[in-house]
């Protein structure tokens, strides 16, 4: 070696030959790889986002659900008061002059025979099959 052509100095690299396409297109690499990361952040965005967005609709079907369930059973204690035997026995004492017995059983009730018309007279033994004077059974517990 003559010293001539010493390169020891020189940084590893430096002094060797470089492929020419490395450095002309690394500026456009860059600002592809930019530009993509901006669109894959943007998605990520809008994931979340959309994301959050079903969360709180399912929070307000859950809130939905739960009020109706609520109304559901205000509704079943309202009917439960009004078809109650103390509330039906009272209704039919007020309304029709129900004569209601201290111990529950059968409650006959009288019908006014006023001639009627021949459909009705036709009618009625079918629908109570052999006995023309309807019964009602006041319960103590409803089904």
């Amino acid at each position: 070696m003559t010293g001539l052509d010493d390169r020891s100095h020189l940084a590893p690299g430096v002094g060797m030959a470089r492929r020419r396409g490395v450095d002309r297109y690394r500026p456009l690499v860059l600002t592809v790889a930019g530009v993509l990361a901006t669109f894959l952040l943007a998605g990520a965005i809008q994931l979340g986002n959309s994301i959050t967005a079903l969360r709180r609709d399912v929070q307000d079907l859950t809130r939905d659900i739960d009020n109706l369930e609520a109304h559901r059973a205000n509704l079943a204690v309202q009917w439960n008061t009004e078809s109650s035997r103390q509330v039906v026995m009272r209704r039919a004492q007020d309304e029709i002059e129900l004569i209601c017995p201290d111990a529950p059983g059968t409650i006959m009730v009288a019908t006014i025979d006023d001639g009627g018309s021949w459909r009705w007279r036709d009618l009625w033994p079918q629908l109570t099959w052999s006995d023309p004077t309807p019964t009602a059974v006041a319960a103590e517990t409803r089904p």
